[in-house]
């Protein structure tokens, strides 16, 4: 039996998607296009440029809602210095990374 992997799940010790066990209804791979997909995710994570100062409300594009099957912006609030996820300043341009982040899941 084949072991799948999702590529959906962040890891903020590595801040980095990294793949992982699949389990329910993530999307799911094996892991040679899981890797691929995560280093994919991982090169538009970069445009999250943003460094919010301690009490700054960022968004960020790593909320996985499998619902609606994608990728969405989700407001945080900087709690310590160096946030636990790649941030943007505004709402519209954390929804282009989700868009393209989506656009990865979707065409794999």
């Amino acid at each position: 039996m084949v072991q799948n992997y999702t590529p959906v799940m962040w890891d903020d010790k590595a801040f980095a998607f990294v793949p992982y066990e699949a389990f329910c209804d993530l999307p799911h791979y094996p892991k040679e296009k899981c890797e691929q997909i995560c280093k994919e995710l991982n090169s538009l994570i970069r445009l999250c440029t943003y460094r919010p100062k301690k009490e700054d409300i960022y968004f960020h594009p790593v909320s996985y809602v499998r619902r609606s099957g994608g990728f969405i912006v989700t407001d945080n609030q900087a709690s310590f210095e160096k946030c636990p996820y790649p941030a943007c300043a505004d709402r519209h341009s954390c929804q282009k990374i989700c868009d393209l982040m989506n656009r990865i899941i979707e065409e794999s």
